[in-house]
């Protein structure tokens, strides 16, 4: 089109807004995507921050605090962040993956301990789930 001017959001890189209008003059000659998308974008980057807020906590907590924390977490972010994080099991296998890292790093980048000669080792004491007594 002659004489016209096209005008994209200012945020159109750093946010990937889609808002654009096409003007001659003082007069709107087009406006094929009136609404601003960085909204969308602004909620995917919260979403990523809770889940990096996730995974740093992974590694300090034990099992049951490990899902409580994600539970808090998850309620204090608003709807459309919520829309935007992983769904549940992808964002388990995530925060699995994290405590697999963690365990690693803790044991000189072993996450098991290597494997015995024979049946007299001990176990220690990462790797006990629960005592059992035996009579």
């Amino acid at each position: 089109m002659c004489g016209t001017t096209s005008w994209r959001c200012r945020l159109y890189q750093q946010m990937k807004c889609e808002a654009r209008l096409v003007t001659s003059g003082n007069r709107v000659v087009s406006n094929r995507q009136p609404e601003h998308t960085q909204t969308d974008n602004v909620a995917i980057a919260l979403a990523r921050e809770a889940v990096g807020e996730m995974k740093q906590a992974v590694g300090t907590m034990n099992v049951t605090s490990r899902s409580a924390h994600q539970t808090s977490v998850s309620a204090a972010l608003s709807d459309d962040v919520l829309m935007a994080l992983r769904k549940r099991p992808t964002l388990s296998k995530v925060l699995q993956r994290q405590r697999h890292k963690v365990a690693k790093a803790a044991h000189g980048g072993n996450a098991f301990p290597p494997i015995p000669p024979d049946r007299t080792f001990a176990i220690t004491d990462h790797f006990v789930i629960a005592d059992v007594i035996r009579g």
